[in-house]
């Protein structure tokens, strides 16, 4: 009808990069379509909340169930060893990086708005704060 896309809303994060191998990722870029990343966080899994089995183990519902394929295997071991050896190198003494943040980070840097959900306001602080100190650089 001739009305442009504006935005299209997907799943994207460090722990399902499909929009990357599927091409739509390059299409919305290409098209210059905002792409709006939900889940940037991994339903929680990339937080650093769940680095063990045994973390997950307390859990209930069907994140446990998912959970626990992912967490304790050697790519999520190295992701997270990774993430927060990335958190470490850029928090100073006047400010602490969290791996939520490395990760709300990484989608920015691929050219997304990450909208990752929270429940406390402490998790919307600590989201909004890296997206403050990123503009203020």
């Amino acid at each position: 009808r001739g009305i442009p896309l504006a935005s299209n809303q997907i799943q994207y994060s460090l722990l399902y990069r499909f929009p990357e191998s599927n091409g739509l990722l390059q299409a919305c870029q290409e098209l210059n379509v905002q792409v709006l990343a939900y889940s940037p966080l991994a339903l929680g899994l990339l937080t650093g909340k769940y680095t063990t089995p045994e973390s997950v183990q307390a859990m209930k519902g069907p994140r446990r169930q998912l959970f626990s394929k992912i967490v304790g295997t050697p790519e999520y071991t190295r992701l997270m060893d990774t993430m927060q050896q990335v958190a470490q190198a850029h928090s100073t003494t006047d400010r602490s990086i969290s791996v939520s943040q490395v990760a709300i980070n990484w989608c920015r840097s691929k050219g997304t708005i990450p909208i990752p959900g929270a429940r406390t306001l402490r998790q919307v602080k600590s989201n909004l704060q890296d997206a403050i100190a990123d503009d203020n650089h």
